[in-house]
């Protein structure tokens, strides 16, 4: 139904396929890395506004901002601390 792509605290890709998603599929997953990674860093399109929200809700913020150069398409890179998200709990 779903995968993460990790290497190291990079994921490389996260996907549900078509007819499971919004189910809690993709946020499991991401949870599951949470547990293991203190920190994880992901880039994902600003076209992708579902996936940007997705990740912002997630607790991941814009740590810069820049350009696939494959794509040639405006892309974010993001981060996730474990440390952030308790503060933010608070």
């Amino acid at each position: 139904m779903g995968f993460l792509g990790l290497t190291g605290d990079y994921i490389a890709g996260l996907f549900v396929k078509s007819g499971y998603r919004q189910q809690g599929i993709g946020t499991a997953l991401l949870q599951k890395v949470k547990q293991d990674q203190p920190t994880i860093y992901l880039d994902v399109y600003l076209k992708n506004k579902k996936a940007l929200l997705f990740y912002q809700h997630a607790g991941f913020v814009k740590v810069k901002e820049g350009v696939d150069q494959l794509t040639g398409e405006r892309e974010y890179l993001m981060r996730w601390t474990a440390a952030e998200e308790k503060v933010h709990e608070r």
